[in-house]
């Protein structure tokens, strides 16, 4: 009987055994097999026919122009009027923005005005004056010339400079009327 028990007890052990590895068994093969199916591609299909092509791609990024100038007036003043576009094509010596002349003018007809009103004080002093009245009279109206002199020359330059022109090729940077100027520098 002993004999027969043991037997009972191996042949016991040695279902579990069988049953444990049959069932690991069976639980990595479901483990490995959706592994498995979770890295193959799925593939697309599609009917043939026949038509043109559409390709399109989206992107971001800077442009950078081909060349770039700084362009400076050689005096202060106003940007009065952009004389050309953003994209046009422009030429070494074309006008690109001209200044606002106004306040230069207003200068120019005071000093005028200051030198008229020398020259008629100038006038009023020779009637009965003694040579210190006249010598006055004569540094008011020398100074007054030299203002208007020098408003002028002013006046001159700046009205050949009041077109900023290009260097070269280059497309046209955009401008805002009203925007300032400055002179240059370097």
């Amino acid at each position: 009987m002993k004999l027969q028990k043991k037997w009972v007890l191996w042949l016991i052990v040695a279902a579990l055994v069988i049953l444990a590895a049959g069932g690991g068994y069976a639980i990595y093969a479901r483990v490995h097999a959706a592994a498995q199916t979770e890295q193959e591609p799925e593939i697309q299909t599609a009917t043939v026919t026949q038509g043109d092509i559409v390709l399109s791609a989206l992107g971001s990024g800077t442009l950078m122009p081909a060349s770039e100038t700084d362009l400076v007036f050689h005096v202060d003043g106003t940007v009065k009027e952009v004389l050309v576009g953003v994209g046009d094509q422009v030429h070494a010596g074309d006008a690109l923005a001209r200044l606002d002349t106004t306040d230069l003018e207003r200068a120019l007809a005071q000093a005028e005005i200051s030198l008229r009103q020398a020259q008629i004080s100038l006038e009023t002093a020779q009637e009965p004056p003694d040579e210190a009245t006249i010598q006055t009279a004569r540094d008011t109206v020398d100074q007054a010339a030299a203002t208007l002199e020098l408003e002028q020359i002013t006046y001159r330059g700046t009205m050949s400079s009041t077109l900023v022109r290009g260097p070269g090729p280059a497309a046209a940077r955009q401008g805002q009327d009203g925007a300032r100027a400055g002179p240059a520098t370097g």
